[in-house]
């Protein structure tokens, strides 16, 4: 969906697709007086959360990268503190601008372009039988039931790789759980990548050189893959994994 904003002459000033978030913001940070009124963080969350809501009700959401949903997080680990989700990034951005929701509407944009300019980096690491077999002997990979599978088929989801991204600046790694079906399982959260390592090794007992750091290109595909484009789908389960809390 193009939609376009012109002067009084008719002449095309500004063009962008409103079924893309990111192109919207795009709009919004050019025109803010014709979109948010008045233009302050709290009327910017609230336009934004509507928008959203919309899109997907209507099934017509368009994603392009950066991944919007990922930035709350994102910001998070940007100031590297414990995320009050219940408050919303908007809040937090406030409270740095005591308050000042005009300033704060500013600081958002300044911190969103530095997020669609973050390059992502992806570490792998593949789970194979001997892995699994050391993590059933421990009882851990009970972790990975399907709480819908296992009471219905006694059947344990276990992963057959799993990936971390990462947007630096930010200290906020995303993992997901790949499953032997080329599906993604699970999706978590973790500030601290070496502890997220340690976790992993000593249950599934990898070693540290069997972790793949992805160049730059393919770190930036498989994102993409993941969060975007969502060639690899997410599998509809009801997962019952643990992980440290930030």
């Amino acid at each position: 969906m193009k939609q376009t904003i012109s002067n009084f002459a008719g002449e095309l000033k500004f063009e962008w697709n409103g079924f893309d978030i990111n192109e919207v913001l795009k709009a919004v940070k050019r025109f803010p007086g014709l979109f948010i009124v008045p233009y302050n963080i709290s009327s910017l969350w609230n336009y934004l959360h509507g928008y959203q809501s919309v899109l997907r009700m209507c099934n017509k959401e368009k994603l392009s990268f950066p991944y919007y949903y990922h930035f709350g997080d994102w910001f998070q680990g940007k100031l590297n503190f414990k995320f009050r989700n219940q408050l919303g990034w908007y809040h937090h951005i406030d409270e740095k601008c005591k308050g000042d929701g005009e300033e704060a509407f500013v600081k958002f944009f300044k911190f969103y372009e530095e997020f669609s300019k973050s390059k992502p980096v992806c570490y792998r690491i593949e789970i194979n039988e001997e892995h699994i077999k050391f993590a059933e002997t421990k009882s851990v990979i009970k972790r990975f039931k399907s709480t819908r599978d296992y009471e219905q088929e006694k059947k344990i989801v276990v992963p057959k790789e799993i990936l971390v991204f990462q947007l630096p600046p930010s200290k906020t790694h995303w993992f997901v759980y790949i499953n032997a079906d080329g599906f993604v399982d699970y999706e978590n959260l973790e500030m601290n990548f070496d502890s997220l390592k340690e976790r992993i090794d000593k249950e599934f007992q990898t070693k540290e050189q069997d972790w793949i750091r992805l160049n730059a290109e393919e770190s930036f595909d498989l994102y993409n893959k993941v969060f975007i484009t969502k060639e690899i789908p997410t599998e509809t389960r009801f997962l019952t994994v643990t992980t440290e809390s930030f």
